[in-house]
């Protein structure tokens, strides 16, 4: 199948059949994790997610960039009758903000309880999730990514989400998949 060909054919079985996170190496872990990126759409996998990295953060000492990525056409697709009266990027970028505020608000509520000390920063963007989670990445120097297996859009058959499938194929992070 095409996720055997991305991921190869052990890989593949044991992110479908796992009950527990699987982290997808390349290497062998060289210290402690500093940077880690989380990127988050709401979705119950994604909170997981952010759990998790939060809970990685504190074992090691790293800091967690919580990720909005809001895909246009999205936002696009999210307007109201009343929201057609306006037009242009500034509109968009409000669009941008009250998403982004909804999942950040998800996410915080997700790890009220969790915190302990580690450094959170919530960061929004327009663009591509896959191509637009991978920039980030690379521009911050993170050293791992935690994410759900699938977003909001996601159907349960499917073993990875596409943003999901992207990033594993695409990132020469570590990535751990949460379910």
């Amino acid at each position: 199948s095409l996720s055997e060909q991305l991921l190869g054919s052990a890989s593949t079985y044991v992110l479908a059949h796992a009950k527990c996170p699987v982290l997808l190496a390349h290497n062998k872990k060289e210290g402690p994790y500093r940077r880690i990126l989380v990127p988050a759409d709401g979705s119950e996998e994604s909170l997981k997610a952010v759990r998790y990295a939060v809970e990685f953060a504190k074992a090691d000492g790293a800091s967690v960039t919580v990720f909005h990525v809001a895909n246009m056409r999205d936002l696009i697709a999210e307007e109201t009758a009343l929201d057609q009266k306006k037009h242009g990027l500034e509109d968009l970028t409000d669009r941008l903000r009250q998403s982004a505020d909804r999942v950040f608000a998800l996410c915080k509520a997700a790890i009220a309880d969790h915190k302990g000390g580690v450094d959170i920063h919530f960061v929004a963007n327009i663009g591509r999730p896959g191509p637009t989670i991978l920039k980030k990445a690379e521009k911050d120097g993170s050293d791992l990514l935690i994410m759900g297996s699938r977003g909001r859009s996601g159907l349960a058959s499917i073993l990875l989400g596409s943003v999901s499938r992207y990033i594993t194929t695409h990132s020469g992070l570590p990535v751990m998949i949460v379910k």
